[in-house]
């Protein structure tokens, strides 16, 4: 009965599964869900209602073919962790289109297991655990229903809580493994190149970070040991330029490995830990002036560059959460000595520039790096305007922005600045990260997102001998660098006039009504996820030694970690099935006493058991010689064997005792008329 195919509700159900599973893949694999898994669903689903049939081998074997093509085009290659997840969604997809038979039922859910798995390759939030728990349990209760076979009907509630009881069973292993499993070091995926989808890029375009400001997706989260700066003072490096054709700037190329520098911090300035999300598995982001930065793992150092300007990122992204501890000066930057060659990369112009800006350049009367900032930014503040929304209005063109739109964001006004100062001789140029960071009110931590990505100039000041960092947007819109993109590109302009700082935003959001509410209910959300991922991230082979020795374990080595897992294991299912043997003894034992008082009561008509008669053949003779009790025998017979053989309830059975009550009442009624 348990082999039966499964029935077009149960199929439904199955696709339904599908589609909740290719859900958390849609941010990374957005084609192949549109391309492939979305159009299969529909044909699927289009069969399944007797509209079209199942394609044949032909036009598989072409699917199969674009899907490979596919794959190769966009990856250009099969071997990446992006490549061989695309894959598997593709060929999950196409499993769709084959047969409806219990076995390919059966692959589909155990696929739907390794779907579920590969998304955790790039998503390791809070949010995704919780997906991932529930996905568990609907995938547990749809495999149970499978081999129940049609006589479980499909109640949504039911499976639900069968799964969750079947996972709940197996939850303290799982608690078990990971406290004592052996910890793995970051960075088990960085030979698998997946790449970073922050949006963050190695050149400066007009346009590139206004896209990136508009999404709110969190970049990294920071945590300060001691004191915190200034929101205004959170100026995060993440590259620097200095090849420009005006608005556009890019990276000279060449780097250089880091090795294992010195994992030491000084004890005095700004210390902060710093998580990066997935997405940025690339960049390492640090406040001015960086003086060190630390590593858990001295193999991380083994993945990290250094270009010329001091800029570290990975050789190839993590594509996971990423912690590392560094620290800034809070005193002003150190000495700078330009050697010629580098002062020539910093004076780099276009070949030609137009009669009407370098008329322009040459009204300023300045000769130093502090007078031209000081007249640039008034002349930015009187004349120009900034604005998130471009559209229709942005400037590729420099002599565009500079003499006609005067509007731009801060990417406009950096690349603007520094490519004038190099016009008046003075080595500039542009730095791209973060500015700013809201502190959680609840919590001890900053969250930095992409609506604080920003772009500013720095200018080489020969008096101080130091590279000086000049934001035109501090004049421009002043309130963008005192509250933070975050808020700042959250609220109405009028809104904006009335804060000075993040603290009176967040202070005032009991009085917003249902908008209040709702960024509370955020703000209690981002703290959770961030201790989830503090916990997960911390927790390391250091912990687990600590733990254990609480409890009387000594850990001589790390390999020890394994025997201990094993042991646990190996304990843990002995447990388990001494409990449950125990617990079918129990219920085998009330089974078994109904069987034997049905004998008893057919023995007094007569009818004995013979010892070569099975239980089924027993009953179908004593049906024959009492039709009048043949529906209620077989009932009783039915439920016997499935509760004695299949073992599938874990309470006594109401059928089995009506049943059985029912014949025991008609016998007796019978032996009274006789």
């Amino acid at each position: 009965m348990w082999m039966d195919d499964p029935s077009r509700k149960f199929n439904l159900n199955i696709l339904l599964l599908l589609s909740f599973n290719f859900l958390p893949h849609f941010s990374e694999h957005a084609w192949v869900i549109l391309f492939f898994s979305f159009p299969c669903l529909a044909w699927r689903l289009a069969y399944e209602y007797q509209k079209v049939g199942l394609p044949n081998k032909i036009i598989k074997f072409l699917l199969v073919s674009v899907g490979v093509a596919s794959l190769y085009f966009f990856y250009g290659e099969y071997r990446s962790v992006e490549a061989t997840t695309a894959a598997l969604l593709i060929f999950t997809s196409f499993k769709m289109l084959d047969n409806v038979h219990y076995r390919d039922a059966m692959v589909i859910l155990f696929v739907n297991f390794m779907v579920l798995m590969t998304a955790f390759l790039f998503q390791q939030s809070l949010a995704m655990t919780l997906f991932g728990f529930l996905d568990v349990i609907l995938i547990t209760s749809l495999l149970f229903q499978l081999h129940k076979g049609k006589s479980l009907q499909l109640n949504f509630w039911y499976m639900i809580r069968l799964g969750l009881k079947m996972s709940l069973s197996i939850l303290p292993l799982m608690i078990l493994l990971f406290v004592v499993f052996p910890r793995f070091s970051t960075g088990l995926l960085a030979n698998s190149t997946p790449r970073a989808e922050s949006g963050f890029s190695d050149r400066l375009e007009p346009g590139g970070i206004e896209k990136l400001a508009l999404d709110n997706s969190t970049a990294f989260r920071v945590r300060f040991r001691k004191q915190s700066p200034r929101t205004r003072d959170l100026y995060w490096r993440g590259a620097v330029f200095s090849k420009t054709q005006g608005l556009k700037w890019g990276a000279e190329k060449g780097v250089k490995d880091v090795g294992r520098t010195n994992r030491n911090l000084p004890r005095e300035g700004l210390i902060y830990e710093l998580t990066l999300e997935p997405q940025y598995g690339k960049w390492l982001f640090f406040l001015e002036e960086k003086t060190g930065v630390a590593f858990k793992n001295w193999r991380v150092y083994r993945n990290i560059v250094e270009d010329m300007y001091g800029v570290q990122q990975f050789k190839k992204p993590l594509g996971q959460n990423f912690r590392y501890t560094a620290s800034a000066s809070l005193q002003s930057k150190s000495e700078v000595s330009l050697f010629p060659e580098e002062r020539e990369r910093y004076l780099q112009t276009r070949e030609s520039d137009s009669k009407e800006l370098l008329d322009f350049v040459d009204s300023l009367d300045v000769n130093t790096a502090e007078s031209l900032e000081s007249l640039l930014l008034n002349f930015y503040q009187k004349n120009f305007r900034y604005s998130l929304d471009l559209t229709g209005k942005v400037s590729n063109s420099l002599d565009e922005f500079l003499f006609e739109n005067k509007v731009g964001f801060c990417e406009h006004f950096a690349a603007s600045f520094a490519y004038i100062a190099r016009l008046k001789n003075i080595p500039s140029r542009v730095v791209v990260g973060f500015q700013g960071g809201v502190k959680n009110p609840l919590s001890d931590f900053y969250k930095v997102s992409n609506r604080d990505a920003h772009a500013w100039a720095e200018i080489y000041s020969e008096s101080q001998k130091r590279w000086v960092r000049v934001d035109p947007t501090t004049v421009v819109a002043p309130q963008r660098i005192l509250l933070g993109g975050q808020i700042y590109h959250s609220i109405s302009g009028d809104q904006r006039s009335q804060y000075q700082n993040a603290e009176q935003y967040y202070n005032n959001l009991d009085s917003q009504g249902l908008l209040g509410l709702l960024e509370r209910t955020k703000l209690y959300f981002d703290m959770v996820e961030n201790n989830w991922n503090n916990f997960l991230l911390t927790y390391d082979y250091q912990k687990q030694k600590e733990l254990l020795e609480e409890l009387g374990i000594d850990l001589k080595k790390r390999g020890s970690l394994f025997l201990i897992s094993i042991l646990l294991l190996i304990a843990f299912f002995l447990i388990y099935r001494f409990y449950q043997i125990r617990r079918t003894s129990f219920r085998l034992g009330d089974v078994d006493k109904r069987w034997g008082q049905f004998k008893k009561l057919v023995n007094k008509r007569g009818i004995v058991k013979q010892k070569e008669e099975g239980p089924l053949v027993f009953m179908e003779r004593v049906a024959n010689l009492l039709p009048e009790l043949k529906v209620e025998i077989f009932d009783f017979g039915e439920e016997y064997l499935n509760l004695k053989y299949r073992l599938d309830s874990k309470k006594k059975s109401e059928k089995l005792e009506s049943s059985f009550k029912e014949i025991q009442r008609k016998l007796k009624k019978k032996s009274l008329e006789n």
